[in-house]
């Protein structure tokens, strides 16, 4: 049996920064982004007893590429592979996680 059910959406969205101190190279202009997150979790139970917990998490569902404006990252050589400069956040990311309760009753 299932109880407990939990779903949730998170979002997180951050602004342009277009004001940006680019003297002597230290900041560059950085776009909007807007990150879409799901997580959803449960508990499995059995005779009154939780047999575990399953929990199952999304992130940035639109596979957006993004850079945030502190990171340190954007300021590396360009990238072979997608043409861009510097490192980007990760991209889309999915997490499983299973909880089991583990009771030492002597």
């Amino acid at each position: 049996m299932v109880r407990n059910l939990h779903v949730g959406i998170e979002s997180d969205y951050n602004f342009a920064q277009n004001n940006a101190f680019t003297g002597y190279n230290t900041e560059t202009a950085t776009p909007s982004y807007w990150l879409v997150g799901v997580n959803v979790a449960a508990d499995f139970v059995s005779k009154g007893r939780t047999l575990f917990t399953l929990s199952v998490t999304g992130n940035n569902l639109g596979d957006i590429a993004y850079q945030n404006h502190l990171s340190r990252f954007k300021y590396l050589a360009v990238n072979n592979v997608t043409g861009r400069q510097g490192v980007f956040a990760m991209g889309r990311n999915f997490g499983f996680k299973i909880n089991v309760p583990l009771n030492f009753n002597w």
